[in-house]
């Protein structure tokens, strides 16, 4: 049986996301780098949230500071064009939609990143076998998709 990569082995271990554009909502994609919650504690995180039942601004505040401790960095930018830093002021000023798409990848994990169109043509055997040998290595699949593609050239 052909062996597949499901297990995140560290909690500094980077994931690459993609969230694609939602004309209407939110009208750019957003490319990110990012650090999964583990399962064990997003329950727990969960649970903290009750405290904030009757206050939702208190809640949200707690979502975007949980949030911008796991994502590590993205492409967004303001009006101007210049680069908008992580943080939790910045997550609590997306659209209401992608700040929640967000939340249910890199907290919940109830939501898979989209396909980015700038790695579908990527063949799938060699992406998991890319990510596979980044967990080995504890580095981004990135820079091993960038050393498989240097040694392919």
């Amino acid at each position: 049986m052909a062996k597949r990569y499901n297990y995140i082995p560290s909690e500094d271990y980077t994931f690459d996301g993609y969230i694609a554009a939602r004309p209407g909502s939110y009208d750019f994609p957003t490319r990110f780098k990012f650090h999964q919650m583990f399962t064990e504690k997003v329950s727990p995180f969960l649970q903290s949230l009750e405290r904030f039942a009757d206050k939702a601004d208190q809640r949200d505040r707690a979502c975007a500071v949980e949030m911008a401790k796991h994502v590590k960095e993205w492409d967004i930018v303001d009006p101007d064009g210049n680069d908008v830093e992580v943080s939790a002021t910045a997550m609590l000023r997306l659209h209401p939609a992608l700040f929640n798409r967000l939340f249910r990848i890199v907290i919940t994990g109830l939501d898979g990143c989209d396909v980015d169109p700038n790695e579908a043509s990527m063949d799938k055997e060699q992406n998991c076998n890319d990510v596979h040998d980044a967990a080995l290595a504890n580095v981004s699949a990135v820079n091993v998709k960038e050393e498989n593609a240097e040694g392919n050239s």
